[in-house]
């Protein structure tokens, strides 16, 4: 699958415009950093903790575990 043709699917999921997705991701990557997260969820952080750990949604940690497996 193309890097595209994960965004269309992700836009899709999300009932959101490309536009709307890209900057959803850029503030999801801007907010949680890949390395701090891997590292967190290694330790068996749950969402709710990283929620709280990171001051986002939890839509946002949900965007991040799939963005993270779709590299």
């Amino acid at each position: 699958m193309y890097k595209g043709d994960h965004q269309n699917s992700l836009a899709k999921l999300l009932d959101l415009s490309i536009d709307e997705l890209r900057a959803r991701i850029w503030a999801v990557n801007y907010l949680i950093p890949d390395t701090e997260f891997v590292e967190l969820i290694s330790t068996h952080y749950t969402d709710r903790e990283l929620v709280s750990h990171f001051g986002v949604s939890e839509m946002f940690i949900k965007l991040k575990h799939q963005l993270l497996i779709h590299l």
